[in-house]
């Protein structure tokens, strides 16, 4: 398999479970939100959790890029 559509992670911040919405390991991460949090506010917010899970990785799996939508 290549890619992993909600993809269990920790979050480097709280150790909690959650789910990193697209993953292809070592290529990519995506964040989605929902169609009505669209200010800049929820999209700073969705760019720091995908950095929580990318730092809850292991340094081999981390993704070269990040994508937010």
């Amino acid at each position: 398999m290549v890619n992993h559509f909600e993809k269990t992670s920790r979050r480097a911040s709280t150790k909690r479970k959650g789910f990193i919405d697209l993953f292809w390991k070592g290529k990519f991460l995506v964040e989605h939100k929902s169609a009505i949090k669209n200010s800049e506010k929820d999209f700073d917010e969705a760019f720091e959790q995908a950095l929580d899970y990318i730092n809850g990785l292991d340094a081999a799996d981390r993704p070269r890029f990040v994508t937010i939508c």
